[in-house]
C-alpha cells in the first residue's frame, strides 16, 4: 500500500486449499522432446522425481543397444544433423504451418534422433558391426590353428582393444557366442535400470518424508529384487571372470542355476558349481526373498491403521471436552495431525480396502520383477534381428551384384548393371527397412521399457501441467466456445 501511495492498507485473504500444485519444468529445445516422451505417459506429480532427467541418456542408449550398427547409426546421425543445422529454415516453415506430420515428427525430435544416432554408432563399435559386416580396426587377438577351423588366442591374457574381435566373423559358433553375450548384457542392463527406478522411489519417499513407504515398500522391494535378480547378475559376472578351460570344468548353465534356485534350493548339481558355499548362500537369499513378501504385504496396512487410530484419538478427546476453547484447540490439533498423516479427516479409513490394494500391489510387484526382467530380453532379440537382416541384405543383394564381376567375363556391361542394380536395391532396403521400420520398432520398444519396466517403480504420473493465465488465451477460448 505504501509503495502504491494508497491511503488504505491492502487486504489479503489467505485461502487454504488441498489442491495439488501444478507441475512446471524449465525446458529448452534439447530437453523438450525428452520431456514430451515422459508426458505421453503422465505429467509428473508436484515434487516427485522427473523421469526425463534419466530418459535423456537411458532412452537413446537402450535404443542404441537394439539398433547398434555403425553404418545405420551414422545415417540416423546425419539425418538429425540436417534438421539441427537448418533450424532457422524449419522454424520459419513451422511458423507458416508448412511442415506436415511426416517432417514435423522428426523435426520435433531432432535432438532425440541425434543421441539415438550417437549411441547406435557407439554400440555398433562395441558389436563391431558395419552394415552387418565386422570391421578389422585393431587386428585380432586370435591366430588360426593349422588343423581345422580352430582358433586360439595369441596370449593367454589377450583382451581385444575395444568391442568384439573380428575373428568371430563367419565362425561356426559366431551366432551362439553373440546370442549368449547379448542375452546376459540385456539382463544386466535391465536389473540395473529397475534398481535405479527403485532408488528413485526411495528418493521420492524421503522427499515427502514418508517413512512408511521407505521401510514398508522400498526396503522389502529392494531385498526381493536383489536377492534373486541381483544374484543372477552377480553370477553372470562371476561366470565371465572364470577361465573354465584352464580349470578343466564345464561352464555352468545360468538358466539351470536360476531354475534350481527356486525348485531345488540348496541342491547344486554336478557341473553347476560357481563358487564355494554356493548352496548356503542361495538358500539364504531365497529365504530373504520369501520374507520380503509378507513384509511388503502386511507392514504398510498395519502402520497406516496405527496412524489412523492415533489421529482418531485426537478427535475423540476433542468431542469429550466441554470447554469451547479446548474444543477449538483440539480441533486445530487433530486437523493439523490429519494433514501431516494423509488427510484422514477428508475420507474414512477403510482397512479392508487398503489391505486389498496392498495385496494387489504385492502380487503385481513380485510377478512384475520376473516379467520385467524377461522383458529386457527384447534388447537382445531386436539386436539379433537387426544384425541378421543387415547380413541377409548384404549377402543376398549387394554381394550378388558384386559376384557378377568375379565371374568369367565379369568386366562387362552385365557387371556394371549388376553392381548398380544390386547397390540400388541394397541401399533402398537399408534406408527403408533398417533405418525406418527397424528404427521405429526399436524406438517403440525403448519407449515400452521406460514407461512400464522403469517408471512403474516410482513414477505416479497423476500431476497436472502448469498453464499460465493469459487474457489472450482466455479470450480465444471464449471466442471459440461462442462460435
Amino acid at each position: 500500500a505504501a509503495a502504491s501511495g494508497a491511503q488504505v492498507p491492502s487486504i489479503v485473504n489467505i485461502i487454504d486449499t488441498d489442491d495439488t500444485p501444478p507441475t512446471y519444468f524449465k525446458l529448452n529445445k534439447f530437453t523438450a522432446a525428452f520431456q514430451g516422451i515422459v508426458d505421453g505417459y503422465g505429467i509428473p506429480r508436484y515434487g516427485e522425481i522427473n523421469p526425463a532427467a534419466f530418459t535423456i541418456i537411458t532412452y537413446p542408449f537402450l535404443f542404441g543397444v537394439m539398433f547398434g550398427d555403425v553404418g545405420h547409426g551414422a545415417i540416423v546421425l546425419l539425418f538429425s544433423l540436417y534438421f539441427i543445422l537448418n533450424e532457422k529454415k524449419f522454424y520459419a516453415l513451422a511458423e507458416r504451418g508448412q511442415i506436415g506430420d511426416v517432417i514435423g515428427y522428426p523435426w520435433s525430435g531432432r535432438y532425440v534422433l541425434l543421441l539415438m544416432g550417437l549411441f547406435s554408432v557407439y554400440c555398433g563399435l562395441i558389436y563391431n558391426d558395419f552394415f552387418g559386416l565386422m570391421g578389422d580396426l585393431f587386428g585380432t587377438a586370435y591366430e588360426t590353428a593349422a588343423v581345422g577351423d580352430m582358433r586360439s588366442r595369441k596370449a593367454s591374457d589377450a583382451v581385444y582393444v575395444f568391442g568384439l574381435d573380428p575373428a568371430w566373423w563367419r565362425t561356426t559358433n559366431e551366432l551362439s557366442f553373440s546370442n549368449s553375450y547379448k542375452m546376459k548384457m540385456s539382463i544386466i542392463l535391465g536389473v540395473l535400470q529397475m534398481n535405479m527406478g527403485l532408488f528413485c522411489s526411495l528418493l521420492n519417499a524421503l522427499h515427502f518424508r514418508n517413512a512408511i513407504d521407505v521401510w514398508c515398500e522400498y526396503v522389502p522391494q529392494a531385498i526381493f529384487m536383489l536377492s534373486i535378480f541381483g544374484y543372477l547378475v552377480f553370477a553372470i559376472f562371476l561366470k565371465w571372470s572364470i577361465d573354465w578351460v584352464a580349470i578343466g570344468e564345464p561352464a555352468p548353465s545360468l538358466i539351470t542355476l536360476l531354475i534350481d534356485f527356486f525348485m531345488k534350493p540348496g541342491d547344486i548339481k554336478p557341473g553347476q558349481k560357481l563358487y564355494d558355499g554356493q548352496s548356503a548362500i542361495q538358500t539364504y537369499l531365497l529365504l530373504l526373498a520369501f520374507i520380503s513378501l509378507p513384509w511388503m504385504l502386511f507392514a504398510k496396512p498395519y502402520f497406516l491403521r496405527r496412524q489412523y487410530l492415533k489421529v482418531s484419538g485426537y478427535k475423540t478427546l476433542k468431542r469429550e471436552d466441554t470447554d469451547g476453547s479446548a474444543r477449538r484447540l483440539m480441533d486445530d490439533a487433530a486437523s493439523d495431525v490429519s494433514d501431516r498423516n494423509g488427510k484422514y479427516h477428508e475420507e474414512e479409513f477403510e482397512f479392508g480396502e487398503v489391505m486389498m490394494h496392498q495385496l494387489i500391489h504385492t502380487i503385481e510387484y513380485a510377478l512384475g520383477c520376473i516379467s520385467n526382467t524377461a522383458s529386457y530380453l527384447r534388447l537382445w532379440a531386436l539386436s539379433l534381428a537387426h544384425k541378421q537382416l543387415s547380413s541377409v541384405f548384404y549377402h543376398m543383394i549387394l554381394k550378388g551384384g558384386l559376384n557378377m564381376c568375379t565371374e568369367k567375363g565379369g568386366a562387362s556391361i552385365g557387371c556394371v548393371f549388376g553392381v548398380f542394380v544390386g547397390f540400388a536395391i541394397w541401399a533402398g532396403c537399408t534406408i527403408g527397412i533398417l533405418c525406418c521400420m527397424e528404427l521405429l520398432s526399436a524406438f517403440l520398444h525403448a519407449l515400452r521399457l521406460h514407461w512400464v519396466e522403469f517408471q512403474n517403480k516410482f513414477f505416479k504420473g497423476d500431476g497436472r501441467k502448469f498453464s499460465p493465465f493469459s487474457f489472450e488465451a482466455e479470450a480465444k477460448r471464449a471466442q471459440g466456445s461462442d462460435e
